[in-house]
């Protein structure tokens, strides 16, 4: 995907629905999607709407359910994030995210998007050479978050976006003053505050490493047991942190991640070449029964379905995937 951004990009508009991460992709132009995790039944499903103006990307997208992904931004751009709703937990990688923030960041680093139901989101993508102005105020703000005092981005954005579903009643000039307004609308926001860094607990800090440490070697056996005596943590502070960053158990968690594994591999065979039980017991499950009854509930069909279906989804890439052991 090309993840660059055109000095000067054709003004156009697209609406499209995804039912599927591939999907969710294709039409997140210049975003590079990696690494996705489903965290609930039908979770990646939702929808884009998307105005090019001149030296902008905004974007407004409503995905209904839980899911993990990480992320490049798009080459040489600085991003706002307008925070439109969290059903439940969301977070992009140590920052808690809720209802009403604006949250900036840029191309500099891989960042983990994480959220355990339905969130809307309002981005703006702006190439740095296009708008010093913006660029050089923003910079000390990366990675911190502020407040949309009255929804006044939230609405502008929205109202942009929903004004201009017809293209072609919108010229050049009149685009470019629609940037100017969003602009001077963001920089008066960072006027009357300051960025935060929202705080967290320790325990919160401790859960954050868990998922960046523990992500690639899954085939570990893991347990809170381990976990705490790891991590010098109580066992008591560590569930309590997970329901308070994830909104789920530790067990839970991990779990939701491990059944991801499985069905990337279940995706990338066949039926003559592997087993249920081969690829389930390669990612520490060792109880069938209670194996086939979490990945049905999580993914709406049995493993044996996912494995004997020769049109295979798009899986993980090679990437996302390491083992303890190398492999």
């Amino acid at each position: 995907m090309n993840r660059t951004l055109p000095k000067e990009k054709e003004l156009s508009y697209t609406q499209a629905s995804y039912e599927n991460y591939q999907e969710m992709v294709d039409y997140a132009d210049g975003w590079d999607l990696l690494c996705n995790y489903q965290l609930t039944p039908i979770a990646i499903n939702g929808h884009y709407k998307i105005l090019e103006l001149p030296t902008m990307q905004l974007a407004f997208s409503d995905n209904i359910g839980g899911l993990m992904y990480n992320f490049d931004a798009p080459k040489d751009t600085i991003c706002i994030s307008v925070i439109k709703y969290v059903e439940g937990k969301a977070s992009l990688d140590s920052i808690k995210l809720q209802t009403g923030d604006i949250v900036f960041f840029d191309d500099s680093k891989r960042y983990t998007f994480m959220a355990s139901a339905r969130t809307k989101l309002l981005d703006i993508s702006i190439k740095k050479s296009t708008n010093s102005i913006l660029y050089h105020r923003v910079l000390k703000a990366y990675q911190k978050t502020i407040l949309d005092t009255d929804k006044k981005l939230q609405i502008l954005l929205l109202n942009i976006i929903e004004e201009y579903r017809d293209i072609e009643s919108l010229d050049i000039e009149q685009a470019l003053a629609l940037e100017r307004e969003i602009t001077t609308t963001i920089l008066s926001l960072l006027e009357d505050q300051e960025p935060q860094i929202r705080k967290l607990t320790r325990g919160e800090q401790v859960v954050v490493n868990i998922r960046d440490n523990s992500l690639f070697f899954m085939d570990k056996t893991i347990t809170i047991h381990s976990l705490s005596n790891d991590y010098k943590l109580s066992e008591k502070t560590l569930q309590t942190s997970f329901r308070s960053f994830f909104d789920f158990t530790p067990s839970k968690f991990l779990r939701l991640l491990k059944l991801n594994l499985v069905r990337n591999d279940l995706i990338e065979s066949t039926p003559e070449d592997k087993t249920v039980i081969s690829l389930a017991q390669k990612w520490g499950f060792t109880h069938m029964g209670r194996f086939t009854q979490y990945y049905k509930e999580l993914f709406l069909e049995t493993p044996f379905t996912t494995l004997k279906t020769i049109s295979k989804s798009e899986g993980l890439n090679d990437g996302c995937v390491k083992r303890e052991g190398g492999g």
